[in-house]
């Protein structure tokens, strides 16, 4: 069903915010984006990510649905102010990786889900990502080699300058292609990071860097060489 042209109360009516970061979902930044969620995906300190469905208008009356990932804020209180900002950094780290992602060429590399940007109307933020597949529920469902390929992934974020802050099996996604992904942001900041080497070379004991040094002891005791 496409939207119609006053929403109904289970679609809601938005607009970038920063119409320089480009999404992908539209040409024209000036066009209102309609969004449905269609059902609950989890919920953390910052809100709620929901399985959503945005429509764009690519022609005259032609409407395009995609599903996303959407996590939203609803601004009802003072408190909820600071959950907006939370979101908006997150978008911030997001922009960060999107752009080391595209002047590396290797995007079919990307250690976090694609970012199609901010969005927000009337009393609603949301941040809209690819939706790639489910969260992990221990890192002891790994085997060792996916248990290194998480590893690789927190040493990538790393080295682009990033700490996460926030490096549970909650946080890291396995995909649909087979691959693993990063997610959750909001606690994350800019890190220059103190491991030299691939800390897989290394026992955990020795590793200078603390989140690479608790992830390698949550997921090992000893880094195998």
């Amino acid at each position: 069903m496409a939207p119609p042209e006053t929403p109904e109360p289970h679609w809601f009516s938005l607009q970038e915010i920063n119409p320089t970061f480009t999404t992908g979902l539209t040409d024209n930044t000036d066009e209102p984006i309609y969004l449905r969620l269609t059902r609950p995906l989890g919920h953390g300190s910052t809100g709620f990510v929901y399985e959503g469905q945005l429509e764009t208008k690519s022609a005259q009356d032609n409407w395009i649905p995609r599903a996303f990932a959407v996590k939203f804020v609803e601004v009802l209180k003072t408190e909820d102010e600071i959950r907006r900002e939370r979101l908006r950094h997150e978008f911030g780290i997001y922009q960060i990786l999107d752009r080391a992602c595209s002047q590396s060429g290797e995007l079919s590399k990307r250690i976090a889900p694609r970012c199609f940007g901010m969005f927000e109307g009337g009393n609603l933020s949301v941040l809209v990502l690819e939706l790639q597949g489910d969260a992990l529920w221990k890192w002891e469902d790994l085997n060792p080699t996916e248990k290194k390929e998480v590893l690789e992934m927190a040493e990538k974020l790393h080295g682009l300058g990033i700490i996460h802050e926030d490096l549970e099996p909650r946080n890291v996604v396995r995909t649909i292609a087979g691959g693993f992904s990063i997610l959750d942001f909001t606690e994350s900041r800019m890190h220059n990071c103190k491991e030299k080497k691939p800390s897989c070379r290394s026992p955990a004991k020795l590793m200078r860097c603390g989140e690479l040094r608790l992830l390698s002891e949550a997921l090992w005791e000893r880094i195998p060489s």
